[in-house]
């Protein structure tokens, strides 16, 4: 799942590199909304940030919060 202002440059590196199982959204909270559709029992969900957020959050530390709360909230253990 692939987010963010600099997804057009991830996508770009990945397709160069022959990956092509990714997805594509604008926002983090999209791509957690499509992560939820897909999950399936045992799936381990984790945030792996290639590049700073400052197009959607102020710091590193309120994405990991928001990310932390979200899997509270939607992932069942």
């Amino acid at each position: 799942y692939i987010y963010g202002q600099t997804r057009d440059k991830m996508v770009k590196s990945a397709i160069n590199t022959g990956y092509s199982n990714y997805k594509i959204h604008n926002i983090l909270c999209d791509a957690l909304n499509d992560v939820q559709t897909n999950i399936k029992e045992n799936d381990i969900v984790l945030l792996s940030p290639a590049c700073a957020s400052f197009d959607e959050f102020k710091n590193y530390e309120e994405r990991g919060i928001y990310f932390k709360k979200w899997v509270e909230d939607n992932v069942k253990i």
